[in-house]
C-alpha cells in the first residue's frame, strides 16, 4: 500500500479534496482531526499544562483558541505543541493503515507534511494550491477569524511556491479549474 500526503497552506481546500478523494474509494486519515482528539487526552493536558500553564484549559478541556495565540505567535512553542501532539497522531495513522491493507493507497491529510519532515515517511506528496488573498479571504469566511489570525498561522507554513518544488503533484484550487477532474489525474498515475 502507498502511503500518500495530502497537504496544502491554510485555506488552500486540502479539506474538500480529501472528501473528492474519499468519495473516489480512496480512505484519507485526517490528522488535523486525530490531533485534536489527542489534545484532550488526560496525558497530553497534562504535558500541556506543564508547558503552556493553565490558561489553556477550559472547563477541563484544552482551549484551542487560547494555545492558538500562544503557540502561532511563537514559532519554538509551535514546535513543543507539535513535538508533544504529533508522534501520537503518526502511530496512529501507522494503526489505520493496518485496517486499510486492502487498499492500493491511502491519504494522510495534514497541513504541515513538509514542514515536519513528515513526507519523508511518505510515497508522494500531493500539494493543494489556491493564491494567498484567495486563502485569507477563506480562512476568514470560515472561521470567522481576523486578517492578523491568519497571517500568524501563515507566517509559520513554508511558502507556497517552495511547497510546489517539494510536491509530486499539484491540484490548483484557484477556481480556473475543477477539481475532480485533477483529483482523478493525480488517482490514475497512481493506481
Amino acid at each position: 500500500m502507498l502511503k500518500i500526503g495530502l497537504t496544502g497552506n491554510i485555506g488552500s481546500g486540502k479539506t474538500i479534496v480529501a472528501e473528492i478523494f474519499n468519495v473516489c474509494g480512496i480512505p484519507v486519515f485526517d490528522a488535523d482531526l486525530e490531533a485534536k482528539k489527542i489534545l484532550n487526552s488526560p496525558d497530553i493536558i497534562s504535558r500541556l499544562l506543564g508547558v503552556f500553564g493553565k490558561d489553556i484549559i477550559l472547563n477541563g478541556l484544552v482551549d484551542r483558541k487560547a494555545l492558538a495565540n500562544i503557540v502561532f505567535s511563537d514559532p519554538d512553542k509551535l514546535a513543543i505543541l507539535n513535538a508533544i501532539v504529533h508522534p501520537h497522531v503518526r502511530q496512529d495513522f501507522q494503526n489505520w493503515c493496518t485496517s486499510h491493507e486492502e487498499s492500493p493507497f491511502v491519504i494522510y491529510e495534514a497541513a504541515i507534511i513538509l514542514e515536519s519532515g513528515f513526507a519523508r515517511q511518505l510515497d508522494s506528496v500531493v500539494l493543494v494550491t489556491a493564491p494567498e488573498p484567495l486563502r485569507i479571504s477563506r480562512v476568514i469566511n470560515r472561521d470567522g477569524v481576523n486578517r492578523e489570525d491568519v497571517a500568524g498561522r501563515i507566517k509559520n507554513q513554508l511558502p507556497e511556491g517552495e511547497k510546489i518544488k517539494l510536491a509530486d503533484f499539484i491540484i490548483n484550487n484557484d477556481g480556473s479549474e475543477l477539481l475532480i477532474p485533477q483529483v482523478l489525474r493525480v488517482i490514475q498515475e497512481l493506481g
